[in-house]
């Protein structure tokens, strides 16, 4: 397990193995202050949205 992932592969991973590969429904957007690098959002389940 890598304990190292972005909030973004974190938060995928839990839909992910909760929901299966289709993800969720309803979706979710979740929102941050700051900068992030390439990877912020490049492994998202469906349903989430990241800002």
């Amino acid at each position: 397990m890598n304990t190292d992932r972005s909030i973004g592969a974190s938060a995928s991973g839990f839909i992910a193995n909760t929901f299966g590969e289709s993800g969720l429904e309803k979706p979710i957007t979740l929102n941050f202050k700051g900068s992030a690098g390439q990877s912020f959002g490049c492994w998202n389940a469906n349903g989430i949205n990241l800002f």
